[in-house]
């Protein structure tokens, strides 16, 4: 990147800069998936066709921000791991950090 009339004060601060917006991008990815965990319970939960419209709206926004957020960080260069706390398959989900599931 070629930066004309730019101090090093200036470039450190975009750089604290620019790492903020990775963590915060981050963030949004891992509240993502806490909104498709409670789609999922929710849905399961469900007492009307009102509630499945709320939790469904809300698992299809969870996947359209999620997919934005990880278009941003892989724009922005960060070293991305896909964050994936819950593993939603076969109607359950799965915590990989300790492998326990629920029903």
């Amino acid at each position: 990147m070629l930066l004309i009339g730019v101090n090093k004060q200036c470039l450190g601060e975009i750089t604290v800069a620019r790492k903020s917006a990775i963590q915060n991008l981050k963030q949004v990815v891992r509240l993502c998936y806490q909104m498709l965990e409670l789609a999922q319970k929710g849905d399961k939960c469900r007492q009307d066709d009102g509630c499945g419209i709320v939790f469904g709206s809300l698992r299809d926004n969870a996947y359209k921000i999620r997919r934005l957020a990880e278009k941003e960080l892989k724009a922005h260069g960060a070293v991305y791991q896909h964050l994936k706390p819950l593993n939603v398959e076969n109607g359950y989900l799965e915590n990989t950090n300790n492998k326990t599931k629920e029903r």
